[in-house]
Formats: C-alpha cells, structure tokens, sequence
C-alpha cells in the first residue's frame, strides 16, 4: 500500500495551512481544510504563541487579554467549521466569540483545560474565508489567578453525502409452464338387459302348461 504524504498548504499559497487528503467510508468522502493557530495573526489584544506537544502542530496560540486574532483559509464549499480550543480556567471559563467573513456564526463557553473541538455548522462557498476569534471576557488577579483562551486550530470539513445503493428490480425466475394432465373418467359398461319374451313364446309355453296339467 503506498501512502499519500499531507500537502500543506503553504505549497499551495496558503501559508500555515493544512490540506488534509480525502477519506472514503461507506460511499462517501469528506475533505477537510486546517489553519494552526500559531499561524493568526493579531488584530488587538496581547496573544503570543506557545509550545504544546499536545497541540496538531505542537504549538498553539494563547490571547492572554481581551483581543482578536484572524487567520484566512481557502477552501472548496464546505459545511462545518471546527475550532479546537482550550482555556486557562479562573472565577469562570474564557468565552470566544467567532467571525467567519465578516459574519457572527458562533459565541463558545471554554470550560475544558484539554483541547476540545467545537462545531459550528454553516454553509461556505468555495473561495478563500477570513476567521476571527475574538477573546472577551479576560479575567487577571494579581496572585490569586489568570483566565487566558487557547487557541490550537481551525479546520473546515466538506461533508458529503453518501450515495444511496441502488438495488435492481428483481428478476422472475421462468420456469417450465406445467400443464395439468386431464384424469381419464371411466367410460360406464352398458347393462345387459335380457331380451323381451315374444307374444307367441309366452302362449305356446301357457298351452304347454295347461296340456301337462290334464293329464
């Protein structure tokens, strides 16, 4: 079996970002479309990169103040859009609100410390997309806590729809045409019905009678 390697996608023009191969199953295929968070880039805020072997890429991007971050993905039309998240949990968990072309398409609660996966469904044209993750709700107390949002990837799926299997009519089994083979009726025997007595037999056989009694 020969193994396609990963393309990234900065071979493509897409700096930072991943094409993952299509994978079948049962019919169907989805492609997926991945931008590493370290690659964004800083609209406001303070956020800076940081080192996770637990992280796709082993790093991740952590905005430590209330701020925005944006990365641009060139994708066919896709479907989802999964963002993989973690927050430093304090009095609460970080809250990201997420833009995609300029539009409102998400406001998540990042109450895991591991990296998670939120999905958001939508519908994209293909093209290149413009996220931005906006962390609103920092949180900082001197020696007692720090609430910072985490940011590993984003990644959007082209989810497609498996083919239904089509099934033929069945075919009618032609067997032999069977014909009834008719039951023979017995033909009934005439009866044997004995020959009427003549008129003169009958008298000759009474006169016969009369002359035996005579005598």
């Amino acid at each position: 079996m020969r193994f396609v390697p990963l393309l990234t996608v900065g071979l493509l023009g897409l700096a930072g970002a991943v094409l993952l191969m299509p994978a079948s199953s049962a019919g169907a295929a989805s492609t997926s479309v991945s931008l590493q968070g370290e690659r964004f880039m800083v609209v406001s805020g303070r956020a800076a990169t940081f080192a996770d072997t637990r992280a796709s890429g082993g790093a991740g991007l952590v905005q430590r103040t209330d701020g925005t971050v944006t990365g641009t993905v060139t994708t066919g039309p896709v479907q989802e859009l999964v963002l993989r998240l973690r927050g430093d949990q304090f009095r609460g968990a970080p809250r990201a609100v997420v833009h995609v072309d300029g539009r409102r398409v998400a406001a998540l609660s990042v109450s895991t410390t591991r990296w998670t996966d939120h999905l958001v469904h939508g519908a994209w044209a293909a093209g290149p997309h413009r996220v931005r993750v906006s962390y609103v709700n920092d949180l900082s107390v001197d020696g007692a806590g720090d609430r910072n949002l985490r940011l590993d990837r984003v990644t959007f799926v082209a989810v497609a729809v498996p083919m239904p299997t089509t099934t033929g009519a069945p075919v009618p089994t032609t067997g032999p045409t069977v014909t009834a083979t008719p039951t023979a009726t017995a033909t009934p025997s005439p009866t044997a019905t004995a020959p009427a007595s003549s008129p003169s037999t009958d008298a000759a056989y009474e006169a016969r009678i009369v002359e035996l009694v005579n005598i």
